[in-house]
């Protein structure tokens, strides 16, 4: 048997069968679970991801920790202007060597930046070094609203094409529709995660960053693999969170053409919720798309 480039063994022909075997029977059984309830329309297909962003109450609270950091910027002090120093060799490294994590010279660089980082919130605190962040963070909003590279560079390293990738920024570095309160909740993360030995960043972030940075990467980071989403999927459902978790789940899903995931989970929602014609609808198109990879949505489908 051979390997694909993931490491994985690639399953012989009998084994290839028994597979294809157990999942005609899955989708079989998942048909007769879902074939009552009346006709259904093809316009009550419904493939699309729920709202992730933050509702009103949740963006007056994101802006009401801004200010509360910026009020809690530290005066200038050696630890300060250490800090700043090594934070800035350290994304001037990461865009030497393009993020690489085997460069050593950007690993030191690394390195020395999070010890600074983490000797600076021992001597100023949590709210003083959060209060940093929070000015950087606005002086990088404000060198993309102004098209400044080198401010970017300096203040953010590989930072924006990173954004870029993640789909949060256009070619020409505007922020794209809809996800203007990711960017700075993703700026801080990433200044959070520097003193991640001594203090777990989901401590130094809100609630509300914490809960819209999951949401986000749940339903519309491009980059995050089904694994992580999952496990994402499981951190939304711990903190208590009213959010669709299952229906992102499908969504991204069918999104990637994973069929059978998709189907079996607009199966479990429109179990949970009879009522939920639309989630009805979805599963069996998805598990006639399963079948039937070929055929493609009508009505209310892409």
């Amino acid at each position: 048997m051979s390997s694909d480039p993931t490491g994985q063994r690639a399953p012989g022909a009998p084994a290839t069968v028994m597979i294809v075997g157990f999942l005609c029977v899955g989708l079989l059984a998942l048909a007769l679970r879902l074939g009552g309830g009346g006709v259904l329309s093809a316009s009550e297909i419904d493939l699309s991801h729920p709202a992730w962003g933050p509702n009103l109450v949740e963006g007056r609270a994101l802006d009401a920790v801004h200010h509360a950091r910026l009020e809690a910027i530290p005066k200038e002090s050696l630890q300060v202007t250490e800090l700043l120093d090594a934070y800035e060799a350290f994304n001037q490294a990461d865009l030497r060597y393009d993020s690489n994590p085997r460069a050593t010279a950007l690993a030191d660089a690394k390195a020395e930046y999070e010890q600074r980082a983490i000797t600076a919130i021992s001597f100023l605190g949590e709210a003083a070094y959060m209060g940093l962040g929070a000015r950087l963070t606005g002086d990088y909003l404000e060198a993309m609203n102004q098209g400044d590279i080198g401010v970017l560079e300096r203040l953010g390293g590989t930072f924006l094409t990173q954004a870029r990738l993640a789909g949060l920024v256009s070619g020409e570095r505007a922020i794209r529709p809809g996800v203007e309160r990711v960017i700075p909740a993703v700026f801080m993360a990433r200044w959070a995660y520097a003193v991640s030995p001594r203090v777990r960043p989901d401590k130094l972030l809100s609630q509300e960053e914490v809960r819209l940075l999951l949401r986000w990467k749940l339903t519309a980071n491009p980059l995050v693999t089904p694994h992580r989403r999952n496990q994402i999927a499981d951190q939304l459902l711990a903190l208590g969170t009213e959010f669709p978790v299952q229906r992102a789940l499908a969504a991204r899903a069918a999104d990637e053409g994973d069929w059978g995931a998709a189907a079996s989970l607009y199966a479990e929602i429109s179990q949970k919720n009879p009522e939920d014609r639309g989630a009805r609808a979805t599963a069996l198109y998805a598990l006639n798309k399963a079948q039937n990879p070929r055929v493609r949505a009508q009505g209310g489908g892409p």
